[in-house]
């Protein structure tokens, strides 16, 4: 269900709200484009060997966790279940380095937002996905 936006009254909100297996949850959807970096690239018309795409560099990790911090300041109310769903477009859009992201994402999210399902959708035309799911300790 979309929530009502609330900034009038110096509130910030989710996107959504959610219920699974009995419990409530919201979550907020965030996009992340091609870098500036790409978007010089190819208004230059520069020819680049594709070994910049290798990894995702410190750019794209900033930008996350600017997002998450984000995603996290509007879920501040107590709810039994948050998620941030992620569409990304990566630089490499052939996703050539995929399983690299993956891998680094993951890393990322389990050492800063270990408590944090986080799903990342590439592009909305790709299937391909990440879904982070913390794990439950007993």
């Amino acid at each position: 269900m979309f929530l009502p936006e609330r900034g009038s009254i110096g509130l910030k909100t989710s996107d959504l709200s959610f219920e699974e297996n009995s419990a409530y949850g919201l979550c907020e959807v965030k996009t992340i484009g091609v870098s500036d970096e790409e978007l010089d690239r190819y208004e230059k018309g520069e020819v680049f060997s594709t070994t910049v795409y290798r990894e995702l560099g410190e750019g794209f990790f900033n930008k996350l966790g600017s997002l998450i911090e984000n995603a996290l300041e509007k879920m501040q109310e107590p709810i039994e279940k948050k998620l941030i769903f992620f569409v990304v477009h990566f630089d490499d859009h052939a996703l050539y380095f995929f399983s690299t992201y993956e891998k680094e994402i993951k890393r990322f999210v389990g050492l800063k937002y270990p408590s944090i399902e986080i799903y990342f959708q590439m592009a909305l035309n790709v299937d391909k996905r990440i879904h982070y799911i913390p794990q439950k300790f007993s």
